[in-house]
């Protein structure tokens, strides 16, 4: 997990570099997205090495569901963030199915 967060963050580094130095658009997205991967693999490796503890007072079982709650975590990113940039009508008047009546 921690090769695959340093490596992810070297790329978007990279591509933040190489993006602004030739004023890309495209690479400059994409290192947007690897930033994102980073937060999603930064987030995993944290919660993976809280489950690695034992059992205390608090949590008699452990802490070993901690690593679980990295990958629901990931599902939700990964599911919910790219539908709040999307553009597609909300299906009230400004759909093509409700056209606007001309004055």
């Amino acid at each position: 997990m921690r090769a695959a967060f340093f490596l992810n963050l070297s790329f978007t580094l990279v591509e933040l570099v190489g993006g602004l130095w030739t004023n890309s658009f495209a690479v400059l997205s994409d290192a947007l997205h690897d930033l994102g991967d980073c937060l999603v693999l930064g987030t995993a490796w944290y919660l993976q090495r809280v489950a690695l503890k034992g059992r205390d007072a608090h949590y008699s079982y452990g802490y070993a569901r901690h690593s679980m709650l990295g990958g629901w975590g990931s599902a939700w990113f990964y599911s919910s963030v790219p539908r709040s940039f999307s553009r597609r009508p909300s299906g009230g008047c400004c759909s093509r199915r409700c056209p606007i009546p001309k004055a």
